[in-house]
């Protein structure tokens, strides 16, 4: 059993306060029972808001002083043959001759942010040798295939909060995974920022909890989940409460939330 408490840090500020008048709106029409008027579904809503990091606009790359050649220069090195291109990922599978892949259709995840100031994303970039390195000898220490991605496009790895992603099969890789990225940040001088979460899975197959099934990435069932237990509760109380003490609920309730949900794996 794997407990999400034992996957997430709830170290990171999330910014409330950014999505509070879509959260509102959705929040009426629920209690109202009305068609939201919000820019998007309330669980997309909340996946935006556990993914959105220090810096949201293409202005940040001018903002940071990164050139256009030099934003250039990173599409072209995260497009090279080494790399499984798909939209803005780009990915380097690391297959083990004793391979061992997804059980049950899940995927666990580690995640870091780099912090997001040009030298440490600069060094980010010229330590991807070293990444591989260290990753293929951790494929081959477990014989268990090991991946790796990042973004492709310079502002879009800029804005989220998910600057790098490992994936692993092998549940006891857990601390290793994470202790070989940090090592390896550390020996690169990468300054590693705060998250909601470090360790996660993605499901391809349908899992349940609470006696409903999700699947998904870890963000979008987090995101899903925490969505539905709003939902619940607005529908319930109805005009017992102000939108405004939802939202406050919400806000306070989701990190409580997501520490009782349990998986089987």
């Amino acid at each position: 059993m794997i407990k999400i408490l034992d996957l997430i840090r709830e170290n990171q500020v999330l910014k409330w306060e950014d999505y509070k008048d879509q959260l509102l709106k959705h929040i009426k029409a629920i209690r109202t029972n009305t068609n939201s008027q919000a820019y998007h579904p309330l669980e997309d809503t909340i996946y935006y808001l556990l993914r959105e990091g220090d810096i949201t606009t293409k202005s940040a790359i001018e903002q940071l002083g990164f050139t256009k050649a030099e934003e250039g220069k990173w599409q072209q090195i995260f497009s090279q043959p080494l790399f499984t291109v798909s939209g803005d990922w780009s990915q380097v599978d690391f297959i083990s001759n004793s391979q061992k892949t997804a059980e049950k259709g899940i995927t666990l995840n580690y995640y870091t942010t780099v912090v997001k100031t040009k030298d440490n994303v600069l060094n980010f970039v010229k330590s991807i040798p070293d990444l591989n390195k260290v990753l293929k000898e951790l494929s081959d220490k477990y014989k268990s295939t090991v991946s790796w991605k990042t973004h492709n496009k310079l502002y879009v790895f800029l804005k989220d909060n998910d600057s790098l992603k490992v994936y692993y099969y092998d549940a006891a890789m857990k601390q290793d995974v994470e202790n070989t990225v940090k090592d390896w940040a550390k020996r690169n001088n990468i300054q590693l920022g705060t998250r909601t979460h470090s360790h996660g899975f993605d499901s391809n197959t349908p899992i349940t909890v609470g006696g409903k099934t999700y699947k998904g990435s870890y963000g979008q069932i987090l995101a899903k989940i925490v969505a539905d237990q709003l939902t619940d509760f607005v529908n319930k109380n109805k005009d017992r409460y102000t939108d405004e003490q939802y939202f406050q609920w919400i806000k306070t309730q989701a990190p409580e939330i997501i520490k009782t949900i349990q998986i089987k794996y």
